[in-house]
């Protein structure tokens, strides 16, 4: 009975927050979506590799805050021309229920935005980019380049209606950038990772 009842307020918080079971997603799922996504078809969208988690693990052994932000679901994370960061924002800093405050502080309400986390020099661009995995059926105009500013967001369909929160909300940040800075944004689905590091 208490185990009917516990399940019952987590199936019902789960529905709330707007969580989806991915245990069967693949790459062509994640394709759908993005092709559907009005936002998300018309830029970069890759997919985040299972080593990823392999190597956050033995990169950050030693600080596990760091390891533990890092691999959070949800991020949009800014890096300046040499590939630092320069704003970090992630899912569980946002709070707020139902839906996550990523906007809290109003700190979108400048470009780039302040970051409400403490920033770190141990995450840099290029931890990532080698993680990053193109799906096949997707084709991108733009070859991959350094660009002044690059934003990488990592989404996901399993908390897809928070995720989508974030995706506007950078894409409406960009709108603030007073020096017409060149912006390269990177969408990573990041439920890919979990799923294939899971089995």
């Amino acid at each position: 009975m208490i185990l009917f009842s516990f399940n019952s307020c987590k199936s019902a918080l789960e529905a709330m927050y707007g969580v989806r079971n991915v245990s069967h997603l693949d790459k062509e799922m994640v394709v759908d979506i993005i092709s559907k996504d009005d936002v998300l078809k018309q830029q970069e969208n890759y997919y985040l590799d299972s080593n990823f988690v392999d190597f956050c693990c033995s990169h950050f052994s030693g600080n596990y805050k760091i390891l533990h932000d890092f691999l959070q679901p949800m991020q949009a994370l800014y890096f300046d021309s040499s590939g630092r960061l320069i704003s970090w924002h992630l899912n569980c800093y946002a709070g707020g229920f139902p839906n996550l405050k990523w906007n809290r502080g109003d700190v979108f309400a400048t470009f780039p935005p302040k970051s409400p986390r403490p920033l770190t020099d141990s995450i840099t661009l290029n931890s990532i980019l080698p993680y990053l995995k193109k799906f096949d059926s997707l084709n991108y105009s733009k070859p991959a380049q350094v660009a002044p500013l690059t934003i990488v967001v990592f989404w996901n369909y399993q908390f897809f209606r928070q995720s989508k929160r974030l995706i506007n909300l950078v894409v409406q940040n960009l709108k603030l950038n007073a020096d017409k800075r060149q912006s390269r944004i990177i969408f990573v689905n990041t439920d890919l990772m979990y799923v294939n590091w899971a089995e």
